[in-house]
């Protein structure tokens, strides 16, 4: 026969194990959470640079940018979020800031690890030869680029050798020499709500072996989206929808099919060049 002391020391017990079960439980929620880190050229943050705030950075830290023009070229090799306080208040200009030592393209912003989110940033300044551009993703995974503004750059947004990147509700329009948003050698990446205006080639492009990717709900004006490759995959796998406007117009996109009329309201029809 157990005595009732004994069953209510036990008790006691497996409530104990059970309240530091869910304190490390916590505990290990809000290291997986990561630390913010604010930056503000003005002072008063954690830091006046936006680079010593990525160096500091840990994979799953939030660096927090408040407005400001920030005269900086950016390395992101972190796994973090780099918020900026807006596009229209938060602005990076790289065309002050010397290349990385090194450095082949004249970028503003190079991102070259996975699971980055980038928003909130006008990026601007980037140099005028081919592959520089105002946010560059290289050989990265799972890269969220959303409510930006790449405006004035060789390129507004470059993604090369990369893939699963959503790039959402930008606006990269304006003196983009050549292309808004350019997709090369990058697959399974979704294009959505960006409005790509006055670029220079086109507003988005897709080449080199990039392949299953998403475009929809995009605004292009007097510029559209380039195809280019030398496979079949490399343009008749995407899904490009009718939601896509150039002029004011739909887009419309055909494969796999034949004997049929393009629209004559179409803002574009298809352009294979093999």
């Amino acid at each position: 026969m157990v005595r009732s002391g004994t069953v209510q020391k036990r008790q006691l017990l497996l409530g104990g194990l059970f309240l530091l079960f869910l304190v490390s439980l916590l505990v290990v929620v809000e290291e997986a959470e990561g630390k913010t880190i604010t930056v503000d050229d003005d002072g008063g943050a954690d830091y006046e640079k936006i680079q010593d705030a990525i160096d500091a950075a840990e994979d799953g830290d939030t660096v927090r940018v408040y407005e400001g023009l920030h005269r900086e070229k950016l390395i992101v090799n972190k796994s973090i979020n780099l918020q900026g306080n807006g596009s229209e208040a938060t602005t990076i200009n790289g065309s002050e800031s010397t290349p990385f030592n090194g450095s082949v393209n004249d970028y503003v912003v190079w991102i070259g690890v996975d699971w980055v989110n980038m928003s909130g940033f006008s990026v601007t300044g980037s140099g005028n030869e081919r592959g520089d551009s105002g946010i560059w993703v290289c050989k990265s995974y799972n890269i969220n680029i959303y409510g930006n503004n790449c405006s004035n750059n060789r390129c507004g947004i470059y993604v090369t050798s990369s893939s699963d990147c959503e790039i959402e509700n930008n606006i990269c329009s304006a003196s983009n020499d050549m292309i808004g948003i350019d997709l090369r050698t990058s697959s399974f990446c979704t294009i959505e709500n960006n409005t790509c205006s006055a670029n220079g080639w086109s507003g988005i492009g897709l080449s080199d072996s990039s392949s299953y990717c998403t475009i929809k709900n995009n605004t292009l004006n007097e510029n559209g989206i380039f195809i280019f490759g030398y496979s079949l995959e490399t343009w008749n796998s995407h899904t490009i929808e009718e939601t896509n406007t150039i002029n004011g117009k739909p887009v419309y996109y055909y494969k796999n099919i034949s004997g049929f009329t393009v629209p004559s309201g179409a803002g574009l029809s298809g352009m294979l060049y093999l």
